[in-house]
């Protein structure tokens, strides 16, 4: 966007939602390039360094061992989404919202340290509208009653709070609203669109308890641990007092609401929800372990409890797939998915042939458009496109038929392709791509707009 001086939300489809990933993503542009890789050592870099952290915060309440099992259980938890936690809003603010959670809950709670927490967890409303809950449950917590607080104290340790975690927000409205045109396009792109078309779309209960079921005993093993809570005091340093279990119950509680909430239950939905409930599935999986007699035993109980909460719906030829994309120089992603799901219009195969096609001497000037439901192949060609939807999306997706069977599209909708047909006439791009595979299902045809 910034190569070719265009703004998100103005010149580029914002992909309605607030731009907290985008940051991410030009961070790892910045660092590591425009590629796949690129972003993924990024990611792993994050990752493992997430990993660490979750360690040193859950052995403040958790003997070394087990909270050592919280931080694999993640880790497992992270590779074997295969591909589908990579870079993903959610996964970031879940992030974000346990290191806010880690520092409220610091012994000694100074007006800075409640200052930054507020900041990172407003800082995860640009991943997520929604998150906005969040700091709800945070400025309950400050509120209730403590013996070492007065009332005037916990009240402006609220108004701290509150007011640091709306700043990132603001900043980012206040920015936008000195462009022309800058707020309404937000409001567009990230709310009426969202509630209008985005969240209707409801994948049902069936992906609802199918998402539940590729995490078959995460859930099982965190209830486990509650039914046993007399039992843990071994696996403890410390007992968390009621407030902060009651601060953790919240969050938790608001994770899997928000999940629920956009309808979709996708992987990466859930990944708030998750982070928080894997110390208590460590410590299910720990308790049930030491049941076993023989420390060979209890091992072999551990890991195959670790596998069973991550890996025990991984598809295993994934990560050969994904090796063999890098390998050919193709899509890894898209070549893992296509060997999963195989299509001739869609994935590494004619990516790959259309990149080829387009670097050829004779092809590799002037300005594309790529007309597809997937961002990759943009990044792989990296030429100037004239329309600005990364995803055709936004203008595909309807919100109803006419008898005739006529697509049935919003005003700004209509308006926005009305925009976007402009934009290639006036642009007359050299080459349009027509990428016709999508998996929405709420698409028959993507192009039936046009």
């Amino acid at each position: 966007m910034y190569r070719y001086g265009r703004l998100p939300y103005i010149d580029v489809w914002g992909n309605h939602n607030l731009p907290g990933i985008n940051y991410i993503h030009y961070l790892a542009i910045l660092l590591f390039g425009t590629h796949d890789i690129g972003l993924r050592l990024f990611d792993a870099v994050i990752q493992l360094s997430f990993t660490a952290f979750l360690y040193r915060f859950w052995s403040r309440w958790f003997k070394p061992h087990t909270a050592a099992v919280a931080a694999v259980l993640y880790i497992a938890y992270y590779v074997s989404a295969g591909g589908l936690l990579l870079s993903e809003p959610d996964l970031y603010g879940g992030m974000l919202l346990a290191v806010a959670f880690a520092l409220i809950l610091q012994p000694y709670r100074s007006v800075m340290r409640i200052m930054i927490s507020g900041i990172i967890t407003g800082m995860t409303v640009l991943f997520r509208p929604t998150s906005l809950l969040f700091i709800a449950v945070f400025s309950l917590y400050l509120l209730y009653p403590s013996n070492t607080r007065t009332p005037a104290r916990r009240m402006f340790e609220v108004f701290v709070f509150g007011l640091s975690g709306i700043t990132p927000l603001l900043l980012f409205l206040i920015c936008y609203s000195r462009i022309p045109g800058g707020l309404q396009s937000i409001f567009l792109q990230t709310f009426r669109w969202n509630f209008d078309l985005y969240i209707p779309i409801d994948n049902g209960y069936v992906a609802f308890l199918a998402e539940l079921g590729r995490r078959a005993f995460i859930i099982p093993f965190a209830l486990y641990a509650v039914m046993r809570r007399r039992h843990l005091a071994p696996l403890l340093k410390q007992v968390p007092n009621r407030n902060q279990r009651l601060l953790w119950f919240g969050l938790l509680s608001s994770g899997f609401f928000i999940a629920l909430l956009m309808r979709k239950y996708f992987s990466y939905h859930f990944a708030p929800f998750f982070i928080l409930l894997m110390p208590l599935t460590a410590l299910g999986i720990e308790e049930f372990a030491s049941r076993f007699k023989g420390a060979l035993a209890r091992h072999y109980v551990l890991v195959l409890s670790c596998i069973a909460c991550t890996f025990i719906t991984y598809p295993p030829k994934s990560p050969f797939a994904f090796l063999l994309g890098m390998i050919e120089k193709k899509n890894p992603a898209a070549f893992t998915y296509e060997m999963q799901f195989p299509d001739a219009q869609w994935g590494a195969v004619p990516e790959l042939a259309t990149v080829n096609y387009l670097s050829k001497p004779e092809n590799d000037t002037g300005i594309i458009e790529i007309c597809s439901f997937d961002p990759h192949l943009r990044i792989h060609i990296g030429r100037e496109c004239a329309g600005m939807y990364p995803v055709l999306v936004p203008i595909a997706c309807r919100i109803g038929a006419a008898q005739d069977g006529t697509p049935r599209y919003t005003d700004y909708q209509i308006q926005w392709q009305q925009t976007y047909l402009d934009s290639l006439r006036s642009k007359r791009p050299r080459f349009i791509i027509l990428a016709r595979g999508t998996h929405y299902a709420y698409l028959d045809d993507p192009y039936e707009s046009f």
